[in-house]
């Protein structure tokens, strides 16, 4: 994943986190990964560790 160290990018909360990188938050998207019905966590914020 070509991302530079520092910065975020969102993924699926069920996608596996890639190496080098840290989960910084998560948070729920209706219409986001799968456009959930129940209102819970779906999407994480994950940054690039130097």
């Amino acid at each position: 994943m070509d991302v530079s160290p520092g910065k975020t990018i969102e993924v699926c909360a069920d996608a596996p986190t890639p190496e080098g990188f840290v989960i910084t938050d998560t948070q729920w998207n209706p219409t986001r990964c799968g456009y959930p019905k129940n209102k819970a966590d779906n999407v994480k914020v994950i940054q690039r560790i130097p």
